[in-house]
């Protein structure tokens, strides 16, 4: 039996994290709020390796 924790993720600055468990399979959904737009990984896996797949996400301004 395959066994993993990634371990809690950081909400975005303005914008918000959900994820119903850090466990090997979970899949985190990142949204930012209006006015900001999402740059990095809108959705990322826990991988066999205890790490998040993806990149960090950030949420900027948008026009800037």
């Amino acid at each position: 039996v395959i066994s993993g924790n990634c371990g809690s993720l950081n909400r975005p600055v303005y914008g918000s994290v959900t994820y119903n468990s850090s466990n090997l399979g979970a899949l985190a959904t990142f949204t930012c709020y209006t006015g900001y737009r999402l740059s990095g990984s809108a959705t990322r896996v826990c991988q066999t390796s205890n790490i998040w797949s993806g990149t960090t996400t950030v949420c900027t301004v948008v026009g800037r």
